[in-house]
């Protein structure tokens, strides 16, 4: 008798668990139409060279647009990323950009400068960019350059 009770108390138990576990079980949502539900770091592609008005446009000859992307739904500010080949030789692309940009507002990182990469953020106003220059492997460019620019002022 006495092992009846305790077998009963222990299925009891594991009961009174299993149901505290379910309860705790959150339902999941129901979702119509897209499964997938946008988020503030969704990205679009775009075809064409987006507006970075802050950023001085590189002048050489021969820029060609590789890919670019925009995050639509960002809730502060604006933010692109877009790689570029060029035909004019790294260190030359690096300089130009790094000259441009002090000419133009924005303040070095020194500390995350080096030969491929500029980390920079404009001094009057709420933008910043990374630009790393680097060798390109497409044929009749010397260079691949990918810019990301941030600006929270608009």
């Amino acid at each position: 008798m006495m092992a009846l009770t305790v077998a009963l108390s222990l299925a009891s138990l594991m009961l009174v668990g299993s149901a505290t576990a379910q309860e705790k079980q959150e339902p999941k949502p129901i979702v119509k139409g897209n499964p997938h539900p946008t988020t503030e770091y969704d990205t679009t592609i775009l075809t064409t060279m987006p507006p970075m008005p802050l950023l001085p446009e590189y002048s050489g000859k021969g820029a060609k647009l590789v890919n670019a992307l925009t995050y639509p739904n960002l809730k502060h500010g604006k933010c692109y990323t877009v790689r570029m080949n060029l035909i004019e030789a790294q260190p030359v692309v690096h300089d130009w950009y790094l000259h441009a940009l002090y000419g133009s507002g924005w303040k070095i990182k020194d500390d995350q400068l080096d030969q491929s990469t500029i980390v920079a953020r404009h001094t009057k106003e709420r933008a910043s960019c990374t630009i790393v220059v680097q060798q390109s492997a497409t044929p009749g460019f010397k260079t691949e350059v990918m810019i990301r620019y941030m600006d929270q002022s608009r």
